[in-house]
């Protein structure tokens, strides 16, 4: 993951982009409990071979007024290493899932090969967006 890469760069190694997933909490510790118990949920959840064989994910969480946007996935690390975003929206019908591969050096040059919305990312992602989505909002409106 290009994560783990970024001590590297001085030497002039990895991909010199910046991370997708920086893996840093908001500053509500409320939000960010109801968020631990969203990524444990849907890692036992989830029905996908690559997550499910690392046993885990990064994640990236953007906090904007009335809304939020939690990124989780794997970034790719080398050329043709996969690339899985899973994207949880305040909006729900923004909510979607991103897959690709990395065509370039140390994880660069992503291309997307599916584009999934809402509704058909499957009944695993959806459900669990489902059983989480209120406690979120709650936080969200106790935060404003």
């Amino acid at each position: 993951m290009r994560r783990r890469l970024i001590g590297n760069v001085c030497a002039g190694l990895g991909n010199p982009l910046p991370v997708i997933f920086d893996n840093e909490w908001t500053d509500n510790k409320k939000f960010n409990e109801v968020v631990k118990l969203f990524f444990e949920d849907i890692l036992n959840s989830l029905n996908d071979e690559t997550v499910n064989d690392i046993g885990g994910f990064d994640f990236k969480i953007e906090l904007k007024d009335n809304s939020f946007r939690i990124l989780f996935g794997i970034e790719p690390s080398y050329m043709y290493d996969s690339y899985i975003c899973y994207c949880f929206d305040s909006d729900k019908e923004k909510s979607c899932i991103h897959k690709g591969q990395a065509l370039g050096y140390y994880g660069a040059d992503i291309k997307i090969k599916s584009n999934k919305s809402y509704k058909r990312c499957g009944k695993e992602f959806r459900e669990c967006i489902d059983r989480h989505y209120e406690n979120l909002m709650r936080c969200l409106n106790e935060i404003n």
